[in-house]
């Protein structure tokens, strides 16, 4: 292993656990969506209006929403975490390292403690002069 190879290996793998905490994450809030929407709907058959079917279909689409876009930016994370540690694709590396900074999308929610320094540390070992000539040629 060169030097530029060990200097990336822990970055790209600490941004690899972060993408896959923050899926983890977004699949328990699928879960939970699930379980704690059977019984608003039922309530809503027995004693709805359809006013608050509307409302409970704009809650519910937009918890669906944001909990898929979490996983669609964990996955880039993901990527970018294999792709730091393969010394390529250095734009998908810095914009890996941006969105597990984010604490939005479900991707630094769950994972806001980690997601934040892991983020800079990858962005700072991005900065380096060997590992951009690495990632350069």
């Amino acid at each position: 292993m060169t030097n530029v190879e060990e200097k990336v290996n822990l970055p790209g793998i600490a941004l690899l656990v972060v993408g896959v905490l923050a899926i983890l994450g977004n699949i328990g809030s699928l879960i939970w969506q699930g379980l704690t929407a059977i019984p608003a709907m039922m309530s809503l058959l027995e004693y709805g209006t359809s006013g608050d079917w509307i409302a409970f279909a704009m809650g519910q689409g937009w918890g669906l929403a944001m909990t898929f876009i979490g996983i669609f930016m964990a996955f880039i994370v993901v990527f970018a975490g294999v792709k730091m540690r393969q010394l390529s694709g250095a734009g998908i590396v810095y914009a890996g390292a941006v969105i597990a900074m984010l604490p939005c999308c479900g991707v630094g929610v769950p994972c806001c403690c980690l997601g934040l320094p892991i983020g800079i540390w990858a962005i700072v070992t991005m900065q380096d002069e060997e590992v951009k000539s690495a990632f350069a040629g």
